[in-house]
């Protein structure tokens, strides 16, 4: 079957822990990531070089391009301009830094020259921008689903780059019909917990839905900043709708300690696990 992962940004204990959990109760699992490996996380190298070792086109693990693996592509035509201008890091002329924190990251592996960049730039600029998945529900039903970093725009008139764009920046949750369903990442689930019309389909720290939209990125990197959310990294099955995390809901608040993580765990439940989630419960009608 094929899993959806959401947003890694450098947290690579999460990412092997979900993946080993995932293949131990399915060894020809299909695993697909929405892209942004990189930046924020305290692993960003280790995530690198298990990409680079693992994830192919078209083979067990695949991708989509994430905005944070493209900008990176930009930087590096700049960071090319200084090196073949400037020559060297004795130059007046100070080398450019990703926005993120990626050259740090380069610098501290030894990889900050064009040759060390090399195996990461090819590995970035390969990653397609979406990717359409076709698959069979154990009910017979045949399901379409596009794999996206952010969002996609299914206006055919819409040109190239500006879809290109809206694959990897968009923020728009839900605000969509079509025959599709569209996996994807780029707004952490937390972030969508309020403020907006939506907050009723939201499950904070949780992958969520709305129409026929499925938000796998639950803001692993950011849990420690949110105990009051899961926040774990999530994966979605394509096959049977199963939701994957590395541990349950309340496990996750009890590493905060028993009696606040149970605290915090009731009011969560309470709030948003009472019911059940109206738009997950319609799409798994319509199609499984």
């Amino acid at each position: 079957m094929h899993y959806v992962i959401g947003d890694i940004h450098g947290c690579y204990q999460d990412m092997i822990a979900l993946l080993n959990k995932i293949e131990s109760q399915d060894q020809d699992a299909q695993i697909i990531f929405v892209g942004d490996f990189i930046d924020r996380g305290p692993d960003v190298d280790k995530v690198l070089e298990w990409c680079l070792e693992n994830i192919t086109l078209d083979g067990k693990y695949r991708a989509v391009r994430g905005n944070h693996e493209q900008m990176v592509l930009e930087w590096y035509k700049e960071f090319m301009d200084w090196y073949d201008n400037a020559g060297s890091y004795s130059s007046r002329e100070p080398m450019p830094e990703t926005y993120y924190d990626f050259s740090r990251w380069m610098d501290a592996m030894g990889k900050l020259t064009p040759d060390g960049l090399k195996p990461y730039i090819e590995f970035f600029s390969h990653l397609p921008y979406n990717r359409k998945i076709t698959v069979e529900t154990a009910s017979g039903k045949t399901v379409d689903y596009r794999i996206v970093h952010a969002f996609y725009e299914y206006d055919e008139g819409v040109p190239k780059l500006e879809q290109y764009y809206t694959n990897l920046y968009a923020r728009m949750y839900g605000n969509y019909k079509s025959d599709e369903i569209v996996v994807h990442g780029h707004t952490p689930t937390i972030a969508l917990a309020a403020g907006d019309s939506l907050t009723y389909n939201i499950r904070p720290g949780l992958i969520s839905y709305h129409q026929n939209d499925v938000n796998v990125d639950c803001g692993c990197v950011y849990k420690e900043a949110y105990p009051e959310y899961p926040v774990m990294l999530g994966a979605f099955c394509l096959e049977t709708f199963e939701e994957i995390y590395v541990i349950s809901v309340k496990e996750r608040f009890l590493e905060n300690g028993a009696e606040d993580g149970v605290r915090k765990y009731e009011d969560y439940k309470e709030k948003y696990l009472a019911q059940e989630c109206l738009e997950r419960t319609a799409l798994m009608k319509m199609y499984l």
